[in-house]
């Protein structure tokens, strides 16, 4: 799905939540 990629981008955990992302901890930098 269009976004999914975005985890994969290095941005940080705030940026990623901003962007839509769930702020799920699978992946999270502090």
């Amino acid at each position: 799905q269009p976004g999914d990629r975005v985890r994969f981008q290095p941005i940080d955990h705030a940026e990623f939540v901003r962007l839509g992302g769930d702020d799920s901890p699978f992946e999270v930098t502090p």
